[in-house]
């Protein structure tokens, strides 16, 4: 296993900053006093809670052979630094130069739900193949990118990356930084609104993933999305593979069964049986974008119901646990219209209403539109639930 290995003045070139010390060799780059290994570069980013700043001296203490910070004052007498003017834009910076010198396969999911899950089973159907790298948890914003492409090495042969902003240029600058082929927008729906006004705007910002790929790249687009539809319509791009639930989509699901808690069942493009044991048929999406954006990097259809199968949610993602007799959808991660709508259509057919029983918290980000989105939750909640907490 080849690990990154950089300079600090190679590092200083990168990003546009100034060397100072020894030009020792890093061998990984951490945010994270607590994760950091022996050798590694700290890089000091001031976020809303903390000002990486104040941890610079327990970074070196940890074992980090150098530190990137904006605050030089900062730096202990004698250890190696890089001196920069913002370390979040550095640290993109220093990704992108490295994502510049390794050639593999790149894959970025992007939309407004189920990017994780999306994400994580791409990983697994590449895997099969290739030997693959895919973000961590919800490593996907201007601090998660950079640190996936920075935690790749030269033997990896495909990556999978998720992005997810809340501001116009943002999906366009992560793209740019992890530079995919491929890029997967699995739907369009009300996120973000505080920031983007209403759905056009989140389209708007969505398709900047299809804006970063090449001239040959692939889109892999969700057909009964209209909004992702659209999105393709004003692509200029050659490729694009449609996934949905109809057999006009290159890659559909046929003959499919709602099991509830025990997932769903489907025939995918009418030949290859799947068993899915993620419950609710807004997974089946989920599914098909995996399995469009495997098939076109080069993963046959057939080997990917065994995949498929022995596939696990990821945590908070609509995850089934059975606790004393009682069965609980834990689908606590994040929360908009959509996908709560999705959770309360799993719990539907998981059982008799006198028996559902939804806990609920506030859906964030939603703008002036909040109040009525809640009221309109509150009213279907109230329709399928016996029980609403």
């Amino acid at each position: 296993m080849t690990m990154l290995r950089m300079t600090i003045r190679e590092t200083a070139d990168a990003v546009g900053g100034t060397a100072k010390g020894n030009d020792v060799v890093f061998s990984g780059v951490s945010l994270d006093t607590r994760t950091l290994r022996a050798g590694e570069l700290f890089v000091a980013v001031k976020g809303q809670r903390f000002d990486g700043h104040a941890f610079v001296r327990a970074a070196v203490e940890a074992g980090a052979v150098g530190v990137m910070v904006a605050d030089e004052s900062a730096v202990p007498d004698g250890v190696p630094a890089v001196v920069v003017s913002d370390t979040r834009a550095a640290l993109a910076a220093l990704a992108a130069h490295r994502r510049a010198q390794l050639k593999l396969r790149v894959a970025a999911v992007t939309g407004s739900n189920g990017k994780t899950t999306t994400k994580e089973l791409l990983g697994r159907l590449l895997s099969t193949r290739y030997r693959t790298k895919w973000a961590r948890d919800s490593y996907n914003n201007d601090i998660g990118v950079p640190l996936t492409v920075l935690g790749l090495e030269p033997e990896d042969e495909a990556a999978v990356f998720e992005i997810e902003m809340n501001q116009a240029g943002g999906t366009l600058r992560l793209a740019g930084i992890c530079r995919p082929q491929v890029g997967v927008i699995t739907n369009v729906h009300d996120t973000h609104l505080e920031f983007m006004i209403d759905r056009a705007g989140v389209a708007e910002e969505k398709a900047e993933l299809l804006q970063a790929l090449p001239p040959d790249g692939s889109a892999i687009l969700n057909r009964d999305d209209e909004l992702v539809r659209e999105i393709g319509r004003r692509s200029g791009l050659r490729r694009q593979v449609w996934f949905g639930l109809s057999r006009q989509a290159d890659v559909f699901a046929a003959e499919l069964v709602d099991r509830g808690t025990e997932g769903v069942s489907f025939r995918l493009n009418d030949t290859h049986p799947v068993r899915l044991r993620l419950a609710g048929v807004h997974n089946v999406m989920n599914c098909l974008a995996a399995c469009a954006a495997a098939a076109v990097m080069g993963v046959e259809l057939a080997a990917m119901p065994e995949v498929i199968e022995r596939f696990e949610s990821p945590p908070l993602r609509l995850r089934l646990r059975r606790l004393r007799g009682v069965t609980l959808l834990e689908d606590c991660y994040n929360a908009n219209p959509q996908s709560v709508r999705a959770g309360l259509d799993v719990l539907v057919h998981s059982g008799a209403k006198e028996s559902r029983v939804a806990v609920l918290g506030d859906m964030l980000e939603l703008g002036p539109a909040a109040a009525a989105f809640h009221r309109d939750i509150g009213r279907l909640t109230a329709r399928v639930c016996d029980r609403l907490g």
